[in-house]
Protein backbone atom coordinates (compact mmCIF):
# COMPACT_ATOMS: atom_id res chain seq x y z
CA UNK A 1 0.00 0.00 0.00
CA UNK A 2 3.10 2.35 0.81
CA UNK A 3 4.55 1.94 -2.84
CA UNK A 4 0.61 2.65 -4.30
CA UNK A 5 0.41 5.74 -2.32
CA UNK A 6 3.82 7.36 -3.10
CA UNK A 7 2.90 6.67 -7.04
CA UNK A 8 -0.52 8.43 -6.45
CA UNK A 9 -2.56 5.17 -6.78
CA UNK A 10 -4.94 4.90 -3.93
CA UNK A 11 -6.24 8.54 -4.95
CA UNK A 12 -9.78 8.06 -4.25
CA UNK A 13 -10.26 4.18 -3.60
CA UNK A 14 -11.94 2.11 -1.22
CA UNK A 15 -9.37 -0.28 0.16
CA UNK A 16 -10.86 -3.46 2.63
CA UNK A 17 -8.25 -5.03 4.38
CA UNK A 18 -9.70 -8.42 6.03
CA UNK A 19 -7.82 -9.80 9.11
CA UNK A 20 -8.26 -12.40 11.87
CA UNK A 21 -6.29 -10.26 14.35
CA UNK A 22 -9.11 -8.54 16.94
CA UNK A 23 -6.04 -6.51 18.22
CA UNK A 24 -5.20 -4.76 14.67
CA UNK A 25 -8.84 -4.21 14.10
CA UNK A 26 -9.44 -2.49 17.35
CA UNK A 27 -6.37 -0.03 17.19
CA UNK A 28 -7.38 0.92 13.65
CA UNK A 29 -10.89 1.57 14.89
CA UNK A 30 -9.73 3.69 17.76
CA UNK A 31 -7.15 5.25 16.02
CA UNK A 32 -4.39 4.38 19.16
CA UNK A 33 -2.71 1.48 20.20
CA UNK A 34 -0.37 0.99 23.52
CA UNK A 35 1.86 -1.17 20.76
CA UNK A 36 4.54 1.16 19.32
CA UNK A 37 4.54 -1.21 16.16
CA UNK A 38 0.81 -1.19 15.80
CA UNK A 39 0.32 2.18 16.62
CA UNK A 40 2.99 3.07 13.78
CA UNK A 41 0.56 0.88 11.29
CA UNK A 42 -2.28 2.73 12.30
CA UNK A 43 -1.29 6.07 11.77
CA UNK A 44 0.67 5.17 8.24
CA UNK A 45 -2.83 3.95 7.14
CA UNK A 46 -4.48 6.96 8.37
CA UNK A 47 -2.05 9.25 6.83
CA UNK A 48 -2.34 7.31 3.40
CA UNK A 49 -6.61 8.02 3.45
CA UNK A 50 -5.88 11.75 3.96
CA UNK A 51 -3.49 12.49 1.52
CA UNK A 52 -5.12 10.04 -0.87
CA UNK A 53 -8.44 11.04 -0.24
CA UNK A 54 -8.90 7.37 0.40
CA UNK A 55 -11.11 5.25 2.00
CA UNK A 56 -9.79 1.80 4.25
CA UNK A 57 -11.85 -0.52 6.06
CA UNK A 58 -10.26 -3.31 8.76
CA UNK A 59 -12.42 -5.32 9.04
CA UNK A 60 -12.36 -8.24 11.14
CA UNK A 61 -12.68 -12.05 10.22
CA UNK A 62 -13.08 -15.48 12.21
CA UNK A 63 -9.52 -17.37 11.93
CA UNK A 64 -11.63 -20.65 10.57
CA UNK A 65 -13.09 -17.83 7.47
CA UNK A 66 -8.69 -17.18 7.39
CA UNK A 67 -7.90 -20.70 7.34
CA UNK A 68 -10.86 -21.84 4.49
CA UNK A 69 -9.68 -18.83 2.59
CA UNK A 70 -5.77 -19.91 2.23
CA UNK A 71 -3.76 -16.64 3.69
CA UNK A 72 -3.13 -18.73 7.47
CA UNK A 73 -1.61 -21.50 5.61
CA UNK A 74 0.82 -19.76 3.28
CA UNK A 75 2.96 -19.14 5.76
CA UNK A 76 3.38 -22.29 6.75
CA UNK A 77 3.87 -23.35 2.70
CA UNK A 78 0.66 -24.64 2.12
CA UNK A 79 -0.26 -23.59 -1.28
CA UNK A 80 -3.11 -25.78 -2.11
CA UNK A 81 -5.92 -24.40 -0.09
CA UNK A 82 -8.54 -21.82 -0.60
CA UNK A 83 -7.77 -19.14 -3.02
CA UNK A 84 -4.18 -20.44 -3.99
CA UNK A 85 -6.80 -23.77 -4.89
CA UNK A 86 -8.18 -21.37 -7.70
CA UNK A 87 -11.51 -20.67 -5.51
CA UNK A 88 -12.38 -16.83 -6.20
CA UNK A 89 -11.40 -14.19 -3.25
CA UNK A 90 -14.93 -12.57 -3.60
CA UNK A 91 -16.74 -16.07 -2.60
CA UNK A 92 -14.48 -15.49 0.77
CA UNK A 93 -15.87 -11.93 1.48
CA UNK A 94 -19.76 -11.85 -0.08
CA UNK A 95 -19.77 -7.80 0.65
CA UNK A 96 -22.55 -7.82 -2.01
CA UNK A 97 -24.58 -9.89 0.38
CA UNK A 98 -26.91 -8.62 3.19
CA UNK A 99 -26.56 -10.52 6.78
CA UNK A 100 -29.83 -12.41 5.90
CA UNK A 101 -28.49 -13.83 2.47
CA UNK A 102 -25.08 -14.75 4.42
CA UNK A 103 -26.75 -16.36 7.30
CA UNK A 104 -30.59 -17.32 6.71
CA UNK A 105 -30.45 -18.66 10.10
CA UNK A 106 -30.31 -15.12 11.32
CA UNK A 107 -33.67 -13.63 12.63
CA UNK A 108 -34.51 -10.08 12.82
Amino acid sequence: MREESKDGGLRGVEVFLFTDNSTAEGAFFNGSSKSRKLFELVLSLREMEIAQGAKIYFIHVSGKQMIEQGTDGLSRGQLTEGVMRGISMQSFIPLNENVLERSPSFKL
